[in-house]
């Protein structure tokens, strides 16, 4: 089963971040070691929103920009 979920942010220091994440791709419900790679800017304090395929994973390195 898929699971969607909401990441708070406001622990992070005010202003933007640079984040960097290795996330499941699309198919890896069929091809669970297909993962994707996405570096993005998020606003510390705004929710983060993660899909996780069936037994995914998600892993996030964030840093102040």
């Amino acid at each position: 089963m898929e699971k969607d979920i909401t990441l708070d942010t406001k622990f992070l220091s005010a202003g933007k971040h640079t984040i960097e994440i290795w996330a499941d791709a699309k198919d890896a419900n069929k091809n669970p070691k297909n993962s994707i790679k996405l570096i993005q800017t998020i606003e510390a304090g705004k929710p983060l929103k993660v899909k996780l395929a069936k037994a995914g994973g998600y892993v996030a390195v964030i840093k102040p920009v």
